[in-house]
């Protein structure tokens, strides 16, 4: 299996976060692959043809896109460690300015061990033919299939964030981590045990930075480094949040407000206050008092669990919803 030896400075330094380039990635192996959960099939298909039209166009590019991804690892270059978490798209790219083609054509290889097409193996070990197309394919994606969704996604994935940094304080880093990826789960001792793979264990007593980065992205996610300093892992974002949302009602928004609406319309199942501000976008106070009211109206309830107070629909409040769609 593989494990990750873990001391306790590390842990505590350990942070929750998103990454654009993270992300852009997750959508790439959704288009190039196809492993995709039953809500991520709409954007798929939405998304498929033009970026089949755009390998079409550019051999070189989609060679790099069929290589990049096998069964059990992802090419490395696309697996690097951010310097730190938040970096902008275009920050991040700029990593790729540090690899020569000789270097991209061994990530490819190590994806399959497989001897590599032509097309790949044409440029001299200099040149910036492969480097240049690679850094094309996640920019592409990056600009046509993310940036334009950014504000949605970037909501749905703090709300992961904020869901699992409570459940930390109140459960410990086993209550995470468990049932954070398939394969993964914290074995004490200062053991990690990031996949089910038969790779030696890592110690990582010479790391500065542990990164834990939602994505949505198919199957278990993947493993990150950066030489030996950083490590991360990309793990699929919960279930509940990457469906889309449903629209408020507008007769529901009409009869309470837009605001109350919408957290009526998200409260089907517990959520906590800082949940419904990352995955609303409204600010905590106007959270709050939305909150106040619809419970002094009987439509929503709440119940403290352990450091967190939960909110979900009464009877009453699932009538309301109800009665407006």
């Amino acid at each position: 299996m593989g494990i990750w030896r873990i001391n306790a400075d590390l842990l505590a330094r350990s942070s929750f976060g998103l990454s654009e380039m993270v992300e852009t990635v997750g959508a790439l192996r959704l288009l190039a692959v196809g492993q995709t959960q039953p809500w991520q099939r709409e954007w798929r298909d939405r998304h498929l043809p033009a970026f089949q039209a755009m390998l079409d166009a550019l051999p070189v590019t989609a060679a790099i896109a069929e290589h990049s991804f096998g069964p059990g690892w992802t090419a490395d270059f696309l697996t690097r460690a951010p310097r730190r978490l938040g970096l902008p798209f275009e920050a991040e790219l700029e990593t790729f300015g540090s690899y020569t083609d000789d270097q991209l054509r061994t990530h490819l290889y190590d994806v399959r061990q497989a001897k590599l097409p032509p097309i790949l193996t044409a440029s001299s070990p200099t040149d910036r033919v492969l480097v240049d197309a690679a850094a094309e394919l996640v920019s592409w994606v990056w600009t046509q299939t993310v940036q334009p969704d950014w504000d949605r996604r970037r909501r749905v994935l703090r709300s992961d964030v904020v869901a699992r940094t409570s459940r930390l304080a109140t459960g410990g880093w086993s209550s995470v981590i468990d049932d954070m990826r398939p394969g993964m789960r914290w074995l004490g001792g200062g053991e990690l045990q990031i996949n089910t793979y038969g790779y030696p264990p890592q110690d990582l007593h010479l790391a500065t930075d542990l990164y834990f980065i939602p994505a949505h992205c198919p199957g278990r996610g993947w493993s990150m480094w950066d030489e030996k300093t950083r490590f991360g892992i990309v793990y699929p974002v919960t279930g509940v949040f990457t469906q889309d949302l449903a629209p408020t009602p507008d007769a529901l928004a009409n009869l309470l407000g837009r605001g109350r609406a919408t957290l009526l319309t998200r409260l089907d199942s517990p959520m906590s206050t800082t949940q419904l501000v990352a995955l609303t976008g409204m600010s905590l106070g106007a959270v709050g008092d939305h909150l106040k009211t619809l419970r002094e109206a009987g439509a929503i309830q709440r119940r403290r669990s352990a450091r967190e107070v939960l909110y979900w629909r009464t009877t009453l409040g699932d009538l309301l919803l109800s009665q407006t769609q």
